[in-house]
């Protein structure tokens, strides 16, 4: 992390610093330093992801559960960092239109549970009429 950090402060003096002159070449630095970073967590993803599984699996649970919230936290993190990128690149509709689209793919991903919770409340409750 703080290797990442420290490559970031520098990332982010150069952008700045080539902004005026060269906003594409900037733009793409952003890009190569975005995608480097992100490639330095998929090992701590993956035990994360893991040890969810270990525990659903220890709870008895449905894996259901499990990939819904996995699934709506990276719906989550790649809306935000491509509407970042579309800010960073003075595209604020483009960024607006990601973060709605994003948002609605992750209230889509957790229907299941919210049917799910609904269907086992209207179990619990006795029948009315």
């Amino acid at each position: 992390m703080a290797k990442v950090a420290g490559v970031g402060l520098v990332v982010t003096v150069w952008i700045t610093l080539l902004k005026g002159r060269t906003p594409e070449f900037s733009l793409a630095l952003l890009v190569a330093f975005t995608a480097l970073a992100l490639g330095t967590i998929v090992g701590p993803l993956r035990e994360v992801v893991e040890t969810f599984g270990r525990l659903n699996r220890a709870a008895g649970g449905s894996a259901m559960y499990i990939e819904v919230i996995l699934k709506s936290v990276a719906i989550a993190y790649v809306a935000g960092f491509a509407a970042q990128l579309s800010r960073d690149a003075g595209q604020q509709s483009v960024a607006m239109t990601v973060e709605t689209v994003g948002k609605v793919a992750v209230l889509a991903s957790a229907l299941p549970v919210f049917v799910a919770l609904l269907d086992a409340l209207w179990r619990l409750l006795p029948a009315v009429g």
